[in-house]
């Protein structure tokens, strides 16, 4: 009788195929994170040198540094928008009371408000007075309602 070969079909389960997986994916991840941390490390070369000169940075030490230093890029950014929205909403005002106001008290009430909030924040937020920095505005004024009756409406 002639040799006889069986194929046997090799059928690997679910569960078998998730075993087997498991440890290359771990593998991907970790070489994903470290990748990430080198990059920040690169990134933030001169942060780094600053804080710790010399040393060998541990990963726990790289994240720790990057957090801190976002932490104070993101105070920094606060810190120039209130001071730019501040300074808008001042010349936006005047802008608007230039047009609208005959009397120049409606626009010294605004700017005398508007220089009492900030010396009430300018200790927080600001070195320099906002109300210096405003460009004095060149606006052409509109005619007069002529009709008392009429209102004005911003639509």
């Amino acid at each position: 009788m002639a040799p006889s070969t069986t194929h046997r079909a090799f059928h690997v389960t679910t569960k078998e195929k998730n075993k087997l997986r498991k440890p290359i994916v771990e593998k991907m991840r970790r070489d994903r994170i470290n990748a990430s941390i080198e990059q920040l490390k690169t990134l933030l070369h001169k942060e780094f040198h600053q804080q710790q000169p010399g040393s060998k940075l541990e990963k726990a030490d790289i994240l720790e540094m990057t957090a801190g230093f976002l932490k104070g890029q993101v105070k920094t950014s606060t810190k120039l928008g209130y001071c730019q929205g501040f300074s808008q909403c001042l010349q936006d005002s005047l802008r608007f009371l230039s047009l609208q106001a005959p009397h120049q008290a409606a626009e010294m009430r605004v700017k005398e408000h508007f220089h009492g909030s900030q010396n009430a924040t300018q200790s927080r937020f600001s070195p320099e007075p906002l109300l210096n920095s405003v460009p004095p505005q060149v606006c052409t004024k509109q005619p007069a309602i002529s009709s008392p009756t009429a209102l004005w409406r911003p639509w």
